[in-house]
């Protein structure tokens, strides 16, 4: 992803990811994060991107600048070590 557009789609979607997953809760509106979200992505260009990509970028991104994977399995909420290796 282009820098720059991860900012955007954060900003569009109204994520707040302070030190939090990512979800979509339950009784807070998601069929308006999903039009914000599918509204987001198509500015960009990227309509076939999914909220879930986003995950495999965070694990890509951060094991390419050195994250420990024992503390990204942690983050990523991953069960076994070998899902979060070969994410």
């Amino acid at each position: 992803m282009p820098r720059g557009q991860d900012r955007h789609l954060v900003g569009a979607v109204g994520a707040n990811c302070g030190g939090g997953k990512l979800v979509a809760l339950p009784g807070r509106n998601t069929a308006r994060q999903a039009v914000r979200w599918r509204s987001a992505v198509a500015e960009i260009g990227r309509d076939k991107l999914r909220v879930h990509d986003l995950r495999h970028t965070y694990a890509w991104l951060s094991r390419r600048a050195g994250a420990d994977l024992r503390l990204l399995q942690k983050a990523m909420g991953h069960a076994p070590i070998t899902v979060t290796a070969h994410t």
